[in-house]
């Protein structure tokens, strides 16, 4: 029964992490299909050259919280003791990593989602309950300082997802520990995912294409 619980709570959170709150912000506010502006991307940067910065932060928050809750919310429903080899720290995993698989392909429009930085961020605040939080603040400062000296927000994403899983595994003494494998196996391939996600923005970037943070570009193909 347990395993069914399981089942349905990582289910619920990949229902979750598939509400487009780019597409129906931009929707609701501006009345675009955010799919066939910019980049053509449903997320937080995309939405913000569109329709206004303003509402990159909104639509960050949302995304952020797609990937915060589950990951902090299940474990606490859900009893590890009656899941042999799974801990807490696991199911948190799980549950984000479902969530983070919804904002990327969502089943509401047709598997065609975001670049999950938001959706991650939000799972990886989560896990800082069971391992440090050093990496997180690391990640997100990296972040910012790249985001002001560069106006690259793919670029900050990509280095920022490294910066979260290269010291979050060599902060970890008990890396080998099977109740860790969850956040180990995060820590290798989330930041692989990330710079997957944005293969085309490092193409743009070794072009010299890419667009900046408060730059109109002329080619839409580099929005986002």
């Amino acid at each position: 029964m347990d395993w069914i619980w399981l089942i349905g709570c990582l289910l619920i959170s990949y229902l979750l992490g598939s509400i487009p709150f780019g597409f129906l912000t931009a929707l609701l506010v501006s009345g675009v299909d955010i799919r066939t502006q910019g980049s053509g991307n449903i997320g937080a940067t995309n939405v913000g050259r569109v329709i206004g910065w303003k509402w990159f932060f909104v639509v960050l928050v949302f995304d952020f919280l797609k990937g915060f809750g589950p990951a902090l919310v299940v474990p606490w429903l859900l009893n590890p003791e009656q899941l042999p080899g799974l801990s807490a720290a696991t199911i948190a995993v799980m549950a984000g990593v479902s969530a983070m698989a919804g904002h990327l392909w969502p089943i509401y429009l047709h598997f065609r989602g975001g670049k999950g930085v938001g959706t991650g961020l939000g799972v990886v605040v989560a896990l800082s309950v069971y391992s440090s939080w050093w990496p997180v603040a690391a990640a997100v400062l990296t972040f910012i300082i790249l985001v002001a000296l560069t106006r690259y927000i793919s670029l900050a994403s990509i280095v920022g997802a490294f910066v979260y899983g290269g010291l979050q595994l060599a902060l970890m003494d008990d890396l080998f520990q099977a109740e860790n494998w969850g956040i180990v196996l995060l820590c290798l391939f989330g930041p692989v995912l990330v710079l997957w996600r944005h293969r085309q923005n490092v193409v743009r970037l070794w072009e010299g294409t890419e667009s900046k943070i408060g730059k109109k570009t002329s080619n839409p193909a580099s929005a986002g």
